[in-house]
């Protein structure tokens, strides 16, 4: 199968005669280790369309999940389990959207306020920028999921990259909050 696949990359056709659609394997696939193949390199199906239209859902990636629900509904899904699932994908989605905007806002905000302190050396402050354009990019599309894992990541690596400029910071001289003391010309007049 995988020679198959480096066939079909290198010279763009499966070579012999065509088969069925599930034969083509997309190499990147393999990368992915929580999914799990058979002997013969086949995607193990581990639940039904409604099923994973549910977990894709779940797991905020409402591409994802339109797509299976899309095949469920050309599989023969039941159309009141297919109207119900599509309610809940639209009314999650429109949640999840919102709760997605507000956190890749506030990271932006937060990371804007750490380069202006001066909390980010600039390649941390580039390296940070250019997630947060990516995610702000990524947000045309509704795998929700996948861009709050990436707003939580840059958020810990703001809190790794400004804690220790935080730390690095002078404690006030304790002088500095005390009253200044008089000159000795000058009196305190008491009437």
């Amino acid at each position: 199968m995988v020679a198959v696949g480096q066939g079909l990359a290198l010279a763009g056709r499966i070579p012999g005669p065509e088969s069925t659609p599930s034969a083509a394997l997309n190499l990147d696939l393999l990368r992915c280790t929580a999914l799990e193949f058979d002997v013969e390199l086949n995607p193990a199906l581990c639940c039904g369309w409604e099923a994973a239209v549910r977990e894709h859902a779940a797991a905020e990636n409402y591409d994802t999940a339109g797509a299976a629900l899309e095949v469920f509904e050309l599989h023969g899904g039941r159309a009141e389990t297919i109207g119900k699932l599509r309610e809940e994908h639209h009314r999650r989605r429109r949640t999840s959207r919102q709760e997605v905007e507000n956190l890749h806002r506030d990271v932006t905000h937060r990371a804007e306020t750490a380069a202006r302190l001066g909390q980010l050396s600039e390649p941390g402050r580039s390296r940070v920028i250019a997630r947060l354009e990516a995610v702000k990019q990524a947000l045309r599309w509704d795998n929700l999921g996948t861009i709050r894992r990436e707003c939580v990541e840059i958020l810990g690596l703001l809190d790794t990259r400004t804690r220790p400029a935080a730390n690095s910071r002078l404690p006030p001289c304790p002088a500095s909050t005390a009253p200044m003391p008089r000159p000795p010309w000058q009196t305190e007049f008491v009437l």
